[in-house]
């Protein structure tokens, strides 16, 4: 029984409309038959009741891109801190050989006082081995040795892109690289 209704009202809707009266007188001869099935009554009440996306429908979609779209941002961040933190280690693991290289030649490290940055370490290291110009640690590395110099740590940080204080602290020390978090 709505249903009746409903199609008498979309009906009486269509056949009311200025815009469907005046199409209709338009094309209203044999040679527009086909333009003439297209303005039955039934289409243009079908096509009255579809009236296509809401505002809120809309606003759910944006809202739904908006969080996909924060979740890809924080994974490639961290991706990048990874990839950062790797080529850190890589670097160090560079200095860890012309350590040892320096061991073997001179049977001691270097002083403490003659390393605090990376342009100490490719000073100090350039006959031994081939260090990036690149830094990919970030300044100031902090280089201590014993007493009689037999043993050696080199430590250096690593932020977290978009933290204030978080991120990761890379020691070499006697030739053993590792990290631990700020």
């Amino acid at each position: 029984m709505s249903f009746d209704l409903d199609k008498k009202a979309a009906v009486s809707l269509a056949s009311t409309s200025p815009i469907l009266n005046s199409a209709k007188k338009h094309y209203s001869g044999k040679k527009h038959n086909l333009l003439n099935k297209c303005f039955d009554k039934s289409v243009f009440s079908r096509m009255r009741t579809e009236r296509g996306f809401t505002l809120i429908e809309l606003l759910v979609v944006i809202v739904i891109i908006g969080v996909l779209m924060s979740a890809i941002m924080m994974n490639s961040m961290i991706a990048r801190d990874k990839a950062r933190i790797s080529a850190c280690k890589a670097t160090l693991d560079t200095v860890k050989k012309g350590m040892q290289i320096i061991i073997t030649e001179k049977n001691e490290y270097p002083d403490a006082g003659s390393i605090g940055s990376y342009a100490d370490i490719m000073n100090l290291m350039k006959d031994d081995v081939n260090l990036s110009p690149k830094i990919t640690c970030e300044e100031p590395f902090v280089y201590t040795t014993n007493d009689n110099r037999s043993s050696y740590r080199l430590q250096t940080l690593v932020h977290y892109a978009g933290s204030a204080g978080a991120g990761v602290q890379i020691i070499l020390e006697d030739g053993a690289i590792s990290d631990k978090p700020l």
